[in-house]
């Protein structure tokens, strides 16, 4: 897991449910999530095997947000890293920050459509400020 990234989970779950949906094979996610300690943090994991249609398809995204999180696509937030994961928030009617955490890890063609970040704090820090979310539970910090 990239440096930040399981602190930065942690500290979004405070404030708003986290779902996955990855095309990574479910042991690979769910190990993972326990190595990290990251298994309270998630509220659902969807991978290709939870759908017929895999990713760059909506359904993934719009199943994990209906029956696992309860948010309509208008009230989420996605945070992809590729252009599959970019394809899908659009079909799906989803926002999308970019997560561009090496130069090459995602297409650059996606970049004009979607706000882009480097990093796991500036993700954090564009999130609350973008999206008001608050800095934890009980809105302080």
């Amino acid at each position: 897991m990239a440096p930040n990234a399981a602190a930065t989970i942690r500290q979004l779950s405070q404030v708003v449910p986290i779902g996955i949906a990855t095309t990574a094979p479910a042991d690979y996610v769910h190990a993972v999530l326990a190595r990290e300690l990251l298994e309270t943090a998630i509220a659902a994991v969807l991978t290709n095997e939870d759908v017929r249609h895999p990713k760059p398809h909506p359904e993934m995204l719009l199943k994990l947000l209906a029956n696992y999180l309860g948010a309509r696509p208008e009230e989420t937030v996605m945070v992809g890293d590729t252009a599959a994961d970019a394809e899908m928030s659009r079909a799906a009617g989803v926002p999308m920050v970019l997560m561009r955490l090496a130069p090459a890890s995602a297409p650059s063609s996606t970049e004009g459509e979607h706000e882009v970040v480097g990093s796991w704090a500036e993700l954090l820090y564009h999130l609350r400020e973008r999206y008001s979310l608050p800095r934890s539970a009980n809105g302080t910090q």
